[in-house]
């Protein structure tokens, strides 16, 4: 496990940081947030997940805008998605083990400041959102996350894929890498938002959805070198858009 742990800081010091340090707007779309201390912005308002104890669920969620912060959550997971109304959060409940919580998945109204909850389940965290669907599932730690896609309304899950090291959600399409503890080639795959259509478009080592089309990132394990390509929603028309490189260059992801 210390092995896989290892290789996944490795791979994340060689591809390019996700984190903005000034958050981008967002105009009327969920926008994710998956560590501490990494912000979003969306409405006009900044939303940071800040650690104040160590241990799970010892997060706090805070919002500012017009030159005021406020607390809105404390005692949750780092992940949640906001659209600037309403906030889904992942809150441990019940300690299983030495290892692993039950977890509730809230919708917060942040006018209303009320929650409500949506599923429950052994380390369930929050990794994104299209409106209509959540996308959760149990945090395997470098192994990934087994990943589901619920509906807010009827409550209902729908597996999609395990091992899930990221989730996008843009143009009407589900993107999710794979995560197997060590940097790699893996199975990148692309679902309909209801969680259904399943479909693998290549291996890589990171993608993301940019202007309706995949951008993925290729490793050559001998030189230690990375090649982004490009291709359709469907995984079509796929094209090289860089020559081999050292990192991921930025403008693509």
């Amino acid at each position: 496990m210390m092995k896989k742990i290892f290789c996944g800081l490795m791979a994340a010091v060689l591809l390019i940081g996700l984190q903005a340090p000034v958050p981008v707007e967002a105009a009327g779309k969920f926008v994710f947030s998956e560590t501490q201390d990494s912000s979003v912005k969306v409405k006009g308002a900044v939303f940071t997940a800040e650690r104040y104890l160590t241990g799970p669920g010892y997060s706090k969620i805070i919002r500012k805008k017009d030159g005021k912060s406020t607390t809105i959550l404390s005692g949750v997971d780092a992940g949640f998605a906001t659209d600037g109304d309403v906030l889904y959060y992942s809150k441990p409940v019940k300690q299983i083990n030495s290892f692993s919580w039950k977890n509730t998945v809230y919708c917060y109204n942040i006018k209303l400041k009320k929650s409500r909850k949506i599923v429950s389940g052994r380390d369930f965290v929050v990794q994104g959102c299209s409106g209509r669907y959540l996308y959760c599932g149990n945090n395997n730690g470098a192994d990934g996350v087994n990943l589901y896609a619920v509906n807010v309304k009827t409550k209902k899950k729908k597996h999609m894929v395990n091992t899930v090291g990221k989730v996008v959600v843009s143009d009407g399409k589900v993107l999710t890498t794979t995560n197997s503890g060590a940097l790699g080639n893996y199975p990148i795959h692309v679902f309909n938002l209801n969680g259904s259509g399943k479909k693998k478009i290549a291996e890589g080592c990171h993608a993301t959805i940019k202007k309706g089309k995949i951008y993925y990132a290729r490793w050559n394990m001998k030189t230690n070198k990375f090649k982004v390509y490009r291709c359709s929603l469907k995984g079509n028309n796929k094209k090289a858009v860089t020559k081999w490189l050292s990192r991921t260059p930025s403008k693509y992801f």
